[in-house]
């Protein structure tokens, strides 16, 4: 599987911690989270569930959100928010579509992980109260964060038209077994097998380097936990990198010891080695917040 070098994962989660961390901070008047844990069976259980279903998918959307407590308008929104996590960020994971323009949402499946669990929500039912919740953390994130952060990108980082992310689209090629390497869920599978084996999948919450593309926008970086292992050999995060060609794309599937292990096959647009994000990237396909 392929990994960011420490460095590079270091710098990525340094802009969050010393710089975007404290934006959200102020904004929402209490510590921001820097990652979410998920056990590795049930993060596992999510791949599969969308990797093995008969609509075949072509990738997964993560949204970034805000968990919103509203005891009134949406009990049960409440309901799902971890104990002492209100206002900060979550993830909502959307499995995809490819429609020919763009990745499609499905929105019949958007899930999140509680309390160990999947939860998986049918945003079309409209008349429901408990899809509600769904939109609502993704536009509590986007009409109460994104324009902070985005003041922040443009005054302090003098990046003129700073537009956050949304939203990360990843290759369902990047997640299932196919021709071209063994996809996430093998990796996963390998390391719970392990005498060291997975105990943790730590979603980081990130920003890109200046001199990358999509600059000090959020992305996020996976990192596998294995037991007993001492920190500095859980230094694995996981990434796709991809580097534009006029036709094709390279994608680069292993970094170790300065060797590339590459395959080629054709170019979708991803010119990010976290995923395809949206802005600047368009939208097409992007259906949350309802």
């Amino acid at each position: 599987m392929p990994t960011t070098p420490k460095q590079t994962a270091d710098g990525r989660t340094g802009i969050f911690t010393q710089k975007k961390k404290k934006i959200l901070t102020q904004t929402i008047g209490k510590p921001e989270i820097e990652f979410i844990s998920y056990s590795p069976e049930i993060f596992l259980k999510l791949l599969q569930l969308f990797a093995g279903s008969r609509k075949n998918y072509d990738g997964i959307r993560v949204y970034f959100a805000a968990y919103k407590r509203d005891d009134v308008n949406d009990p049960e929104g409440s309901a799902h928010i971890p104990a002492g996590k209100e206002e900060n960020l979550t993830l909502i994971f959307v499995p995809t579509f490819d429609q020919g323009l763009g990745h499609k949402d499905d929105l019949t499946n958007c899930c999140i992980i509680e309390n160990n669990k999947i939860v998986s929500v049918d945003v079309t039912v409209t008349t429901d109260p408990k899809t509600f919740f769904i939109s609502n953390w993704i536009r509590h994130y986007q009409h109460f964060r994104i324009p902070n952060l985005e003041n922040d990108g443009v005054n302090n980082e003098h990046i003129t038209d700073f537009k956050e992310t949304k939203s990360i689209w990843y290759d369902i090629l990047l997640i299932a077994p196919n021709q071209f390497h063994t996809g996430l869920i093998d990796f996963i599978n390998c390391l719970l097998g392990d005498p060291n084996p997975l105990d943790a999948v730590n979603i980081i919450f990130a920003a890109h380097l200046p001199d990358e593309g999509f600059a000090y926008q959020l992305t996020l970086i996976f990192n596998f936990h294995r037991a007993g292992l001492h920190v500095s050999k859980n230094n694995k995060y996981f990434s796709l990198a991809a580097i534009d060609l006029p036709v094709q794309a390279v994608r680069v599937f292993a970094l170790e010891e300065e060797k590339e292990v590459r395959e080629v096959f054709p170019f979708d647009g991803d010119s990010t080695d976290t995923g395809n994000p949206c802005p600047p990237n368009t939208c097409i396909g992007g259906d949350l917040p309802l």
